[in-house]
């Protein structure tokens, strides 16, 4: 990621003449916390969620059941992952033409 960011920092040094960083304030800031709130509270409980189901398990079962838990649970992520990117790239244009068309079609292929 690391690498990623600093090749497209090159890139769009290179491609613009001019480039004018600034500093946010601490009102934009704050503001950006406010909206999104949800989204990362939200966020935060789903992982908490899972990992505290590993937890648990762990703590009445075995290693090696843990590491199988673990295991499916990877794969069924791996599986959701087409599924999360097109249901994110959809989105926007859903909620903002309200096309119930569009998001049936959507909830049929997935």
């Amino acid at each position: 990621m690391l690498i990623a960011g600093i090749f497209g920092v090159i890139l769009a040094l290179k491609s613009s003449k001019v480039l004018n960083f600034q500093l946010p304030t601490f009102v934009d800031i704050s503001k950006q916390f406010k909206s999104g709130f949800a989204y990362f509270f939200s966020n935060i409980s789903a992982n908490t969620k899972d990992y505290l189901n590993t937890f648990i398990i762990g703590y009445f079962f075995s290693y090696s059941e843990v590491g199988v838990y673990d295991l499916i649970i990877k794969i069924i992520k791996m599986l959701l992952i087409p599924i999360t990117i097109l249901s994110k790239a959809v989105f926007p244009k859903v909620s903002v033409e309200k096309s119930f068309s569009l998001n049936k079609k959507l909830n049929t292929y997935c």
